[in-house]
């Protein structure tokens, strides 16, 4: 471990990075980069296999020292999340940007991790999911953690909202479009006033929208690189504003910066500077002026909103971090050490207020035919033992019994499966339910990692989580709001809503069961896992039904 003071490199107190890597090299590498920014630093931790002190107590010192205003931490594992949580909360209170980078998403790069450290990685997605819950930056580039650091040591506490562009380029506004929705950066809409004020400044040809292209009129009127970032900035839908544009003459490099400086000087919502060009040259004192002042500077629009999105997904989610929700569920008393039987886990969920389709546990075949006259056909049965963990593989399914004969027919060849893909087995007794209608199937669960404690899960349903990767992890305390929001993150999102005559779907009461499964795991910590697979969603207003459920138990 190595532990290197830096002495202050130009910004005054406050507006400091303390550097904290496992890593010396890459502790090196981000000190570079950042000093190449004219970013002021405070100190450089190299903690190295942490024999003695890991990166946590580096934090928590960070936390303490009223120089630091960002903490940029590369990790390849945390040896305490539990702590690294709780220091991650701390940082939100206080206002003071945790921005991370920890490999391993990948098999190879965790595998390249635990070799490097000595550490066995914990699960990558699950620690992902805990440290964004807690308003943690985490950046999946160096060039990001640069790029987040340079605008987040200006502006620690940026302001939830979209993205305000001003450029003088028409292309560099299309592009802005497409690249915006390509890495999820919100493009901000406008409110009427500030259209109205953008339109005082530009000739009446001009079209006034966001991004703002102000065309030629900077040639004219060079004091517009000041005033369109001032009515941006004024706009509550704004969160963050990006002024890009050709760099042009010396003469013109130096005006948009001397325009847009004392717009920044005193702006309290983040303002990112780019000149398109490449590495087109820059005159020197324009880059004097951009070092001096501070302000966070771009070759590359890309980049600039790469870095844009993370700090606005900062912005939210230190409110949405403030929204949690702690409700009670119930104590179960649920089958200890494994998987336990479908019926109790429906019962289970049906007792934490989730739907699960009306039906009863018969014993034989006469009990059967009570249970279906009592909910009506046509009905589902269901063999039910601990130990038949697939029971569609062993035909121990049969669906759309539509009457008494057909129910009597499907009992004895329910029984036969089962005898001959698992001779022996004593069942606890057919599940007997009704058909319930069809809806879009996800797959909605819980689990508790050892690191990391209870997540909740929602994905789409049947092999469709498995073969396109398409799902969103929670932490147990995860509010309604919060939940429908990450469920609107989803690649098939757009398939909860109206789609080619089907209805919209009730992304509320999918919302409303993520909610409780996390209450279950915090009221049961015997519970390992919960899966339910699929969960039925219905038209807008019609709720959810839990067509399966696994609970998993110590």
């Amino acid at each position: 471990m190595t532990f290197e003071p830096i002495a202050k490199h130009d910004a005054g107190t406050g507006n400091r990075v303390a550097i904290i890597a496992q890593s010396g090299a890459t502790a090196a590498n981000i000190r570079f980069a950042l000093q190449s920014r004219a970013i002021s630093l405070s100190h450089v931790v190299a903690t190295g296999n942490e024999a003695q002190l890991g990166a946590e107590d580096f934090i928590e010192h960070a936390l303490d020292d009223a120089n630091i205003a960002v903490l940029a931490v590369y990790v390849e594992q945390l040896r305490d999340p539990a702590r690294f949580l709780t220091l991650a909360a701390r940082a939100r209170a206080v206002g003071k940007p945790i921005v991370m980078l920890h490999p391993g998403s990948s098999e190879r790069g965790r595998k390249a991790a635990e070799s490097h450290t000595g550490a066995l990685a914990g699960d990558h997605a699950m620690m992902l999911a805990a440290a964004r819950a807690e308003a943690v930056v985490c950046v999946p580039t160096l060039d990001e953690m640069f790029d987040c650091c340079a605008i987040l040591v200006r502006f620690p506490t940026p302001a939830p909202g979209g993205a305000g562009i001003i450029t003088n380029s028409g292309a560099i506004r299309g592009l802005a479009f497409d690249f915006g929705e390509s890495v999820g950066l919100e493009i901000a809409k406008l409110a009427p006033e500030t259209e109205a004020e953008l339109s005082t400044h530009v000739p009446d040809y001009v079209h006034v929208d966001n991004p703002f292209d102000i065309g030629t009129t900077g040639f004219a009127n060079p004091g517009i690189y000041g005033t369109s970032a001032t009515a941006m900035l004024n706009d509550p839908n704004v969160g963050i504003i990006l002024s890009v544009h050709a760099g042009g003459s010396p003469g013109m490099q130096e005006k948009k910066i001397d325009y847009l400086l004392p717009v920044y000087e005193t702006a309290q919502k983040p303002i990112v500077f780019a000149l398109i060009g490449d590495d087109y040259p820059l005159t020197p004192p324009f880059v004097d002026k951009v070092r001096a002042c501070g302000v966070p500077f771009f070759r590359s629009p890309e980049r600039a909103m790469r870095a844009m999105k993370l700090v606005s997904d900062y912005a939210a989610a230190r409110v949405a971090a403030e929204d949690r929700d702690t409700r009670d569920a119930p104590m179960l008393d649920l089958p200890a050490g494994g998987a336990v039987v479908e019926y109790l886990g429906k019962q289970a969920l049906g007792s934490a207020g989730v739907a699960v389709p009306q039906g009863g546990m018969a014993s034989n075949v006469d009990e059967a035919v009570s249970i279906a006259n009592r909910i009506g056909y046509p009905v589902v049965i269901k063999a039910q033992a601990a130990k038949l963990s697939h029971k569609s593989d062993a035909g121990a399914v049969l669906i759309n019994l539509r009457d008494e004969a057909a129910l009597r027919d499907g009992w004895e060849k329910l029984i036969g499966n089962v005898q001959r893909a698992a001779p022996g087995l004593e069942l606890d007794g057919v599940l007997v339910e009704e058909m319930v209608k069809p809806g879009l199937e996800l797959v909605i669960g819980a689990m508790r990692d050892p690191n990391w404690g209870p997540m909740v899960l929602v994905g789409l349903g049947g092999v469709w989580i498995e073969v396109l990767k398409d799902s969103r992890l929670m932490p147990a305390d995860v509010s309604v709001a919060r939940a429908k929001a990450e469920i609107g993150k989803l690649k098939a999102a757009k398939l909860l809503g109206a789609f080619r005559g089907q209805p919209a779907r009730d992304v509320q009461a999918v919302a409303e069961v993520a909610v409780q499964l996390g209450a279950l795991m915090r009221a049961n910590p015997q519970i390992l896992e919960v899966d339910i697979n699929p969960l039925v969603v219905h038209a807008e207003g019609e709720g959810v039904t839990a067509l399966d459920a696994l609970f998993v138990t110590e």
